[in-house]
C-alpha cells in the first residue's frame, strides 16, 4: 500500500468514475477535503454537468470501449428530454424540460437509456452500474404514497427493481436501501445530489464493490445515529441560535 493524504491507498486496479453533476460534486468534495476520498486509486473522473445519458459522452474510449474497472453513476433518464423534439436546441441534452414530461416521452427515454446501457455492458464487462437517481426518485415517490397498486409500488414507466434486474451482476443494487426510512439521508435536494451521507456511501462502494449496498448503508447508519452525548435522565437543552448576539 501507499500513503496518500495520511491515508492508506489500496493498490487495487484503478477505477474510472463516470456520471453527471453528482460525480462532479463528489470529485470536488474529495479535492477540497469536504469528504473522505476513496482509498482505491481513481484513474479518472469522467463527468459532465446535466448530461443526457444516451450521448457519445458515455460511449467514450476511456471506459465504454475497454474492459476497465468503472463505476457509472447512471444519470436521470429524463435528462435531455428536449432532444426528443429538437436536438439542435441550445442545452437540449443538459436539462429536463418539465413541459415535455409525458408518459410517451418517458418511455422513449427509458428505452433509449436501456439501449445505451446494454451497449456499454457489451463493450466493457467491468463496468458497474449504480442507478442513483432512479433509486432516489422512487424513494421520494414511495414516501409520498405515489404509484401504489394493491399496496405495492408500481411506476407506469420505470421501476428500480426491473431496471436493476435487467443488468444483473453489473448492478450495485439499491433496492433494499430505498426501502429503509433513513434513505432520505442520502440526498441533499430534489435533484437527488448526494448528501455527505450519500457521498460516504459512494466512497465505500468504490472501496468495497463486492459488499451489498444495504450492508454499507447500515454501517454508516450505525455511526451517524450513535449519540454523541448521553445524559442520565431526560434533559431539555435551551439556548440562542449560533452566532446570536442576544
Amino acid at each position: 500500500m501507499t500513503v496518500v493524504n495520511n491515508r492508506e491507498q489500496v493498490d487495487w486496479e484503478p477505477v474510472t468514475i463516470a456520471g453527471t453533476s453528482h460525480v462532479l460534486r463528489w470529485r470536488t468534495g474529495t479535492k477540497y477535503g469536504q469528504v473522505a476520498a476513496p482509498r482505491r486509486r481513481i484513474k479518472r473522473w469522467h463527468a459532465k454537468r446535466g448530461q443526457k445519458f444516451a450521448t457519445d459522452f458515455f460511449l467514450c474510449e476511456d471506459f465504454a470501449n475497454k474492459d476497465v474497472p468503472t463505476l457509472l453513476v447512471v444519470p436521470d433518464f429524463r435528462l435531455g428530454n428536449a432532444t426528443l423534439i429538437d436536438g439542435s436546441e441550445d442545452e437540449a441534452d443538459t436539462r429536463v424540460h418539465r413541459d415535455l414530461i409525458t408518459p410517451e416521452n418517458d418511455r422513449a427515454l427509458r428505452d433509449e437509456s436501456i439501449s445505451w446501457l446494454r451497449e456499454i455492458r457489451n463493450r466493457n464487462p467491468s463496468c458497474r452500474f449504480l442507478f442513483w437517481s432512479l433509486a432516489g426518485r422512487e424513494a421520494m415517490n414511495r414516501a409520498a404514497g405515489k404509484y401504489q397498486e394493491s399496496g405495492n409500488y408500481q411506476h407506469p414507466v420505470w421501476n428500480l427493481h426491473e431496471v436493476e434486474q435487467e443488468f444483473g451482476d453489473q448492478v450495485l443494487g439499491m433496492r433494499e436501501v430505498i426501502l429503509r426510512s433513513e434513505c432520505h439521508l442520502l440526498y441533499s435536494d430534489d435533484s437527488l445530489h448526494p448528501s455527505w451521507v450519500g457521498l460516504e456511501l459512494l466512497r465505500r462502494v468504490v472501496d468495497q464493490p463486492s459488499t451489498p449496498m444495504i450492508t454499507l448503508f447500515q454501517e454508516i447508519l450505525d455511526v451517524v445515529t450513535r449519540p454523541v452525548i448521553r445524559y442520565p435522565r431526560d434533559t431539555v437543552l435551551t439556548g440562542t441560535p449560533y452566532g446570536s448576539s442576544d
